[in-house]
């Protein structure tokens, strides 16, 4: 049911992150609803709360079942290589942790 373990979130295809604006979209599928509580860009300092985490179409960070794309706001201050690929770390209600892969435009 639907209190019976935790929702499966894998990333689609990789994500793109601008360099100037730090603003990354990518696209997740979800077996079940889970909030993203927090999102971070490993190896750096960089690391914002679900204020600055939207699902396109949700009023909220909120995944539910299917596919959902993301969009998330890092702020310019990111410094981010153009043509790098970046890792993106996100924090799940449910205590979970999934990384998705973005390259910097």
């Amino acid at each position: 049911g639907a209190f019976g373990g935790t929702p499966t979130v894998t990333q689609i295809g990789t994500g793109t992150i601008s360099s100037s604006s730090g603003s990354a979209t990518f696209v997740l599928k979800s077996s079940g609803n889970v909030q993203i509580v927090s999102a971070s860009i490993v190896g750096t300092t960089i690391s914002v709360g679900s204020s600055d985490i939207t699902v396109i179409g949700e009023s909220s960070a909120s995944l539910t079942a299917g596919v959902n794309t993301v969009s998330i706001d890092f702020g310019t201050s990111s410094n981010l290589q153009p043509g790098s690929t970046y890792t993106i770390s996100l924090g799940l209600s449910d205590g979970a942790t999934v990384q998705v892969a973005v390259v910097a435009q």
